[in-house]
This record gives C-alpha cells, sequence and structure tokens, in this order.
C-alpha cells in the first residue's frame, strides 16, 4: 500500500479522467482554479540510466502529475528508445505520457513508426516540434522526405490519425532562437516592446523585432488551426515578458491553454549554458544576483536563492490566472523540483518516504529516518541495546569531525545524493558511523558492512541500526565465511538489485563485484561454477563459494550490479594497489577515485591517525611498556612513518626495515637505524615487531620461529598476509590470552604473541584511529561519492561520457585544500593570506591552490 499523503496548500485535488491533455486540462479548469503539475523528462542512453529514471518518475509520481512529457531527441536520435520508455512509462508508473516527435533529420516514415507506436501503447499526447539542428550542424535543414516544419507535421497527424492525438505545440514568449538576432542589426532604436524582450549573449544585445514576433504570432496561430490543442512554452525567467506575450496571442484569436515551462536553477555554469543555447533572457536584476553567485564558494547560497526566485515565477504566475497550471522541466532528477514545489506549499509529503526528506531538507532542516531498518529485520549486529551508548559516542564523534558536519551543511540542504544506493565496505567504528549519517543526510539510501572481521564497534552498529541511517550487516568477531555473508548482503538490495555506488577500504566489496561477474560470465559459456576446493587461500574459499552460491539463484546478478554502477572510491592503500592494477590491466569494471593518496589523507591518517592508535593497540593488547623495547617497524611509507614516531615518543629504540632507498633515508634522516628483519632478530634482540607495508609476507613463519620467547608481532597494514599466519598456524599450538591476543607455541616451547590474529591491531586490540583525522579522510569519502554523483549527472546520467571511465583518479588539489581548511578553525589555527604581489610572484590564485600537483607534502 502507498503511504498516506498530506495534502498540499492547494487543498484536495480533482481526479481526471486519464486520457487526452485537452481533455483532461478541460476537466481539471471545469473543477478547480488551482494549477496542476506535470513533468519533463528525456531518455537515458543506457540500461542503467533507464532504469534509474523510472525511480525517479515513481517518485515524482506521487504527487500526481497531470502527464509527463518525453523528448524525442535532435533527429530521432533516441526515438526507439522514447518510444519504449513512454509506452512502459505510462504503464509502469499510472501516468499520461506526452511524447515528444520532432521533424528533424526524419522522413515521414519514420514519425509513423513514432505516431504509429505511440497508438499502439495507448499514448494518445504527442507534442509536435520542428526539432533542434542535428549536432554538429549550425543549421536547421529539411530532409529530403520529410516536414519542413512543426506545421507539416501537425497537419500530416491530423490528416492521419485525426482527432486521437491531443496535439501539443510550442510557444516562444521571447521569439523563437532563429529570429533573435543582434540588434544591431535593425539599424533602429528598439521599440519599449523590443527593449522588454533584449537578449544579452557575451556582452551583445539580441532580440526578436516586434516584426517578427508578429510573424512569430501568426505563425503559433497556424499551429492551432492545423490542428493543435495545448501551447507548451520554452522556459523564460521574465514574467513580464510572458504577461505582455500571452496578451499579445489571446488578441490575435489564439484560445487554447498554455503551460509555461518552468526550468529550476541548478548551477550557474548550465544556466547560462542553456539560456545562451536557446537565447533566453535573464532580467538584469536576476543578471546582478547571479554574477555574485557565480562562484564554486557559492553553490549552496545559489541554489537556495534559485528555489526562492522560481518559486516567486511560479506564484506569480498563478496568481494571473493565465495558466491552469505549471510544468517542469526536471532534468531527470527530483530536488530542485521538489524544492520549488515546496516553497510554494504544493509538495505532497508522506511522513516516511524520499518526498519527505526531499521536503524537510528543501526548509534546511535536517532529514532524520526514511526507513525503519529495525522493523525491517534487513541487519544483522551483535547486540541493539548498545545502541543508546553508541548515540552518545556519536555526539562525542560529531563534534570532533567538522569536515564531516561542514559537508553536512554545505550539501544538505541541496540533496545531491537523494536516492542513490551507496554500499560501503570499511570499518564500522563511531567515526564511521558519521561518515554514513553524513552520507545519509545528503540524500543517499545507504546498506553497510566492515572491511575486517575484528574492527567493528559493536554499539556503533547498533546505533546506525536503531536510527535507520543504514542497514548494517557486521560484528566484532566475525568468521570468514560470515564476513563474506555480510558483504554479499550489504551489496544487495531488498529488490535483488544493487547498488549505484561504493565506498570501498581494502577493495573486498569491488573484488566481490569483479570476480562474480566474471564468474557469471564463464558460467554463461559452459555451465561451470566457481570451486572453493580450486584455491589454498581460506579467504578465496569464501569469495568462491558466495559466488557459486549467487550463480544457482540468479545467473546474471552480478553482472546487473557492475551495469549499475556509477563508481567507488577507495581508502586504502591496499585497495588502491588493487584498483591500479586491474585499471592497467584493462580489467577496471568502473571508475575509481584514490581518496588514500588525497594529501589529507594519506599524510594525516595514515601519519597521525597510526601514530595515535599503533600504541593504543598494543598496550591494550599486552600491557607491555614500550620505553626502552627494541620496536622494529616494517616499512616507512606514510603508516611507517607515523608508527614508528609513536614508539619513539614511548622512548622505544626504533628499527625501520625498507626496500626503498628514499625511504630509508628519511628514515635515517630522523634518526632510525636502518636494518635487515633478520638482522634484527638474530643482531639486535628485537622485543616488538610491526609491519606497515601493504606487501605479503614480510614476516614468515621462519622469521617468527628465530625470535625471542614472548616478541609481540602485529600488523597495522589492511590484510593479515603482511604476516605468514596460515602457516604458523600449522607450525605452533594457538593459546588464546584475551580476545584478539594470542601466543602461538612453537614445538621447543618458546612462543610469540601475535595481536588480532595479524589483522589491523589497532582496530582489533584498540578503537581505531581517532576521530578528528578521520574527518579528514571521510570529508575526502564524501567529496569522493559526490564527485562521482555530479560527473554521472553532468554527463546526462550517460556513463561513456562522465568525465570519469574505468580508470583510477585523485580528487583535485583544491578540495584537498578545503578539507585541511575545514579543518583549522577546530584547532584555533589563523591561516596568512597571501598579497595579491605576492600571489602573482610565485604564480598562485590567492585562494589556491598553493601548491602543484607534482608537491610531496
Amino acid at each position: 500500500m502507498p503511504a498516506a499523503m498530506k495534502e498540499d496548500k492547494r487543498g484536495i485535488l480533482p481526479k481526471v479522467k486519464k486520457g487526452k491533455i485537452c481533455d483532461m486540462v478541460a476537466e481539471w479548469t471545469s473543477k478547480t482554479k488551482q494549477p496542476f503539475i506535470s513533468f519533463e523528462y528525456f531518455p537515458p542512453r543506457t540500461p542503467e540510466g533507464v532504469e534509474k529514471l523510472h525511480e525517479t518518475i515513481e517518485v515524482m509520481a506521487a504527487q500526481d502529475p497531470l502527464f509527463m512529457d518525453m523528448t524525442w531527441g535532435a533527429g530521432g536520435a533516441t526515438s526507439e528508445l522514447t518510444l519504449d520508455l513512454s509506452a512502459k512509462s505510462q504503464a509502469r508508473h499510472d501516468v499520461m505520457v506526452n511524447m515528444h516527435l520532432t521533424c528533424t533529420n526524419q522522413v515521414k516514415e519514420k514519425c509513423d513508426f513514432g505516431l504509429n507506436g505511440a497508438k499502439a501503447a495507448g499514448i494518445c499526447n504527442i507534442v509536435a516540434l520542428r526539432g533542434d539542428p542535428p549536432k554538429g550542424q549550425e543549421k536547421w535543414e529539411v530532409t529530403e522526405g520529410g516536414f519542413a516544419c512543426a506545421l507539416d507535421l501537425i497537419k500530416y497527424t491530423r490528416e492521419h490519425y485525426g482527432d486521437y492525438f491531443s496535439l501539443q505545440v510550442s510557444g516562444y514568449p521571447e521569439g523563437h532562437p532563429d529570429v533573435i538576432k543582434p540588434a544591431k542589426n535593425l539599424g533602429r532604436p528598439l521599440s519599449a516592446t523590443e527593449k522588454m524582450r533584449v537578449v544579452y549573449i557575451e556582452g551583445e544585445e539580441y532580440v526578436c523585432s516586434d516584426e517578427d514576433m508578429k510573424g512569430e504570432i501568426a505563425y503559433l496561430k497556424k499551429k492551432i488551426e492545423a490542428g493543435g490543442d495545448v501551447i507548451i512554452t520554452q522556459l523564460f525567467y521574465d514574467f513580464d515578458v510572458f504577461k505582455h506575450w500571452m496578451g499579445e496571442i489571446r488578441a490575435a484569436g489564439i484560445t487554447v491553454p498554455v503551460f509555461p515551462g518552468i526550468m529550476p536553477l541548478n548551477a550557474y555554469a548550465g544556466l547560462k549554458r542553456m539560456c545562451g543555447f536557446c537565447k533566453t533572457r535573464i532580467p538584469p536584476a536576476m543578471d546582478a544576483v547571479l554574477e555574485k553567485l557565480k562562484g564554486d564558494e557559492s553553490k549552496a547560497e545559489f541554489i537556495t536563492w534559485g528555489v526562492g526566485y522560481m518559486a516567486d515565477l511560479c506564484k506569480k504566475l498563478v496568481a494571473s490566472g493565465l495558466v491552469p497550471g505549471l510544468h517542469f522541466y526536471s532534468l531527470n532528477a527530483s530536488e530542485r523540483t521538489f524544492q520549488i514545489l515546496d516553497a510554494l506549499g504544493f509538495l505532497k509529503k508522506p511522513l516516511d518516504s524520499p518526498i519527505a526528506q526531499m521536503a524537510i531538507t528543501a526548509g534546511n532542516v535536517p532529514p532524520k529516518r526514511v526507513k525503519n531498518v529495525e522493523a525491517s529485520g534487513d541487519f544483522k549486529v551483535a547486540d541493539m541495546s548498545l545502541s543508546d551508548f553508541g548515540r552518545k559516542e556519536y555526539d562525542l564523534a560529531e563534534f570532533e569531525m567538522p569536515g564531516l558536519m561542514a559537508a553536512r551543511k554545505e550539501f544538505g540542504p541541496s540533496q545531491p545524493l537523494a536516492g542513490v544506493r551507496i554500499m560501503g565496505s570499511l570499518h564500522m567504528t563511531i567515526q564511521t558511523g558519521v561518515l554514513i549519517e553524513t552520507l545519509h543526510a545528503l540524500g543517499a539510501d545507504v546498506r553497510w558492512v566492515s572491511c575486517n572481521i575484528f574492527s567493528t564497534q559493536d554499539h556503533a552498529a547498533a546505533a546506525i541500526v536503531r536510527a535507520g541511517t543504514a542497514n548494517v550487516f557486521a560484528w566484532k568477531g566475525e568468521t570468514l565465511e560470515e564476513y563474506w555473508w555480510c558483504t554479499d548482503k550489504a551489496l544487495n538490495w531488498p529488490d535483488g538489485e544493487g547498488m549505484d555506488q561504493i565506498v570501498d577500504d581494502g577493495g573486498d566489496a569491488t573484488l566481490l563485484l569483479h570476480e562474480g561477474k566474471k564468474f557469471e560470465e564463464t558460467f554463461a559459456k559452459d555451465g561451470s561454477l566457481p570451486d572453493p576446493a580450486s584455491t589454498d587461500n581460506a579467504e578465496f574459499k569464501c569469495v568462491l563459494a558466495t559466488i557459486a552460491g549467487s550463480i544457482k539463484k540468479d545467473k546474471t546478478r552480478f553482472s546487473r550490479m557492475v551495469a549499475r554502477m556509477v563508481g567507488v572510491s577507495e581508502e586504502t592503500t591496499t585497495g588502491v594497489h588493487r584498483l591500479i592494477v586491474m585499471a592497467d590491466k584493462g580489467e577496471l569494471l568502473f571508475p575509481a577515485i584514490n581518496v588514500n593518496d588525497c594529501v589529507t589523507k594519506s599524510k594525516f591518517d595514515n601519519v597521525y591517525g597510526c601514530r595515535h592508535s599503533l600504541p593504543d593497540g598494543i598496550m591494550r593488547a599486552t600491557d607491555v611498556m614500550l620505553s626502552g623495547k627494541k620496536v622494529v617497524i616494517c616499512g616507512f611509507g606514510d603508516v611507517g612513518k607515523g608508527s614508528a614516531a609513536s614508539m619513539k615518543a614511548q622512548a622505544a629504540v626504533v628499527y625501520v626495515t625498507e626496500i626503498d632507498p628514499i625511504c630509508a633515508l628519511q628514515a635515517c634522516m630522523e634518526g632510525y637505524q636502518v636494518e635487515t628483519i633478520e638482522n634484527c632478530i638474530k643482531k639486535h634482540n628485537a622485543d616488538v615487531f610491526i609491519t606497515t607495508t601493504g606487501n605479503k609476507d614480510i614476516i614468515t613463519v621462519e622469521h617468527m620461529a628465530m625470535m625471542k620467547n614472548n616478541a609481540i608481532v602485529g600488523n597495522i597494514g589492511h590484510f593479515d598476509n603482511e604476516i605468514q599466519m596460515e602457516k604458523l598456524d600449522k607450525a605452533t599450538t594457538r593459546m588464546n590470552i584475551k580476545p584478539q591476543c594470542d601466543k602461538y607455541i612453537f614445538p621447543d616451547g618458546h612462543g610469540v604473541i601475535i595481536l588480532a590474529e595479524g589483522r589491523l591491531l589497532n582496530l582489533g586490540c584498540a578503537t581505531g584511529h581517532p576521530s578528528f583525522v578521520m574527518s579528514n579522510s571521510f570529508t575526502n569519502q564524501t567529496l569522493a561519492q559526490l564527485e562521482l554523483r555530479k560527473a554521472y549527472v553532468d554527463a546526462g546520467m550517460d556513463k561513456t561520457k562522465s568525465r570519469y571511465q574505468n580508470k583510477v583518479y585523485l580528487l583535485p588539489k583544491a578540495l584537498d585544500e578545503k578539507v585541511a581548511k575545514l579543518h583549522l578553525g577546530q584547532l584555533g589555527a589563523v591561516l596568512t593570506e597571501l598579497s595579491t604581489e605576492q600571489a602573482d610572484y610565485i604564480g598562485v590564485a590567492k585562494t589556491g591552490p598553493y601548491k602543484p600537483t607534482t608537491y610531496r607534502y
């Protein structure tokens, strides 16, 4: 059952018989003076884009639009898709479709294809248009065997199809773009009415002359007399121009209903581009405000102002009594249209749907819960009674995570992730929970799993489920089988389909999608299933078993998930390495943003986070005093640097092992002795060994057999393969001391103490990095998710046209600096500002970026 709808301020609106638009609007206006609403969409070019559009239409259909438009595409470029989409949309969403049909590059037989197909599908509404010139062609040209103009198409349709269709035609309050020409060409001063509709293009005045406007209106009248039933206007932003035009067409004897085309304001650049293409007038007062809000730093203010401006325009249109409704050019998204409707008081608001969320955020109030995860049972955590404890910790963490709080404030009102399905595979900690609730606050539908069997904080997971901000499948101490079951569950939405984007840490979610698709393709060829017995790796056995189970139930599940994917943002060094290897081989199936190598991640989380959490993990697990101990740090990358610094601060004697001469030299310059691990064991008799490399077999079972009794061995890299745990298990007897602290005893009686079974000891034995440093990393993750989505939307939801293809990308330097700046205030830091002369001297903008991409911090 659909959710009950709270009626908008228009009151109880009439129900009209579905059919031809001319009949529906006649019935509507006979029953109410309140305006109807309608929406326009364009056909995406990919299957996943089409499915996303259906989801958008479903949400918007809850607003009871009188009809919805579906555009045709220049030259019939999307004709078959438009027809198919129109037919399926009308049947699936129970909203009458108003299908566009153009003359561009089309012979009469092609138009008959559209008209006959529409009729067969029960579509009885057509927008008859001449159409724009095909891409790459400046002027519109008649196609041999086709129609010369929309008037010819209207006449043909009426002659061959009678009154079956309601025919809608276009109207241009400022004149058709073809007759809007440089004002200087008139060779005379502009009249008062010409001045009213002047368009400025690159600083030059353009105008449709009074003479040309008379011709435009005469042509419009011919279209109506030939069989046009309704006029839908080109977008406009000047009410006075529209009002004057309405007076002129009514005086000319045109009496049919006119629907005003409302184009929401989304972004400065897009608005200017659209207005330049359509030669649309931007009133001087409006333009003055736009110029003040054109910078990236004013995006949120631009949106807020734009919603208000369009709401005011709509109020004037409704109050004028000139129009029976408002027709929104939605650009396949609900956000701006819903915000305008909410400002008008026209938005219906069910309490438990994404529409309510959109309405709330339009008023700058953070959304609360949009799904009852706990009641659904679609989650698995250790103990829901821990949720209150978790919520208290979240309250503390939010204060320490200014970057994420700033992201909510900046992006929350515009809901850039509204309805976007985001799956996360990242340690389910309190800090991660703040990231989850930030993505949720930006509109995302989130499912989450931890990326390590020991890293979940059970109170953090319980609090997220209780709040309804994500479906969580994670608990501390999972088995490998349980871990991969959780990952598979988090990938799968209740409708059986997958996510749009992934937040990954280590690449396990990405790996499962790639392996799943590969084995589905193999199964399709020869019927063979992945065999867990084909590998000795315990973890990959679970991966293969998971995929085999999936194929038995659904042979194309992973392939559909991959097709839907917009992109992934990867958190850690190991995961990025996996992605780069796949990209280099041409095997990466969707775009990836490398968050790990953002400066405000790698130089902060990796360095300062490890500097904080490594000693915390060792001391919680063992209570061993580190001062005076000989500690070996394997690797001197960013994680190694932070780890070595923490041991030095504890007055330990620190040794570093390295393969890279540059890192080795850095270690020497910091006062560390660079040695081989063999020398550290035999010559220096070291006490503690920590791996930080992201590589395999750094500490072998042979190394551990030579270590002193009770030597402590731990890993702070992502995976447990830095230490040869499988071989150690076979060579020793394991004695558990306490959770995530075990002694592995060799046959001779001596043993080593292994922390967190060779996995991340700072999360397995402690609580991981502190909130403040994770705010840097997770603000980058948020920006990466927004960046992936924005590129996809900017490309018309056509992944082939996105600026992100199946490669690995870094976030722009300006965003890195922005993340840093968001955190300085919390520390009381005050930046020095460059003078103009200083900025010019070193060749940078006063506002940054201040360093080239080649700079190594």
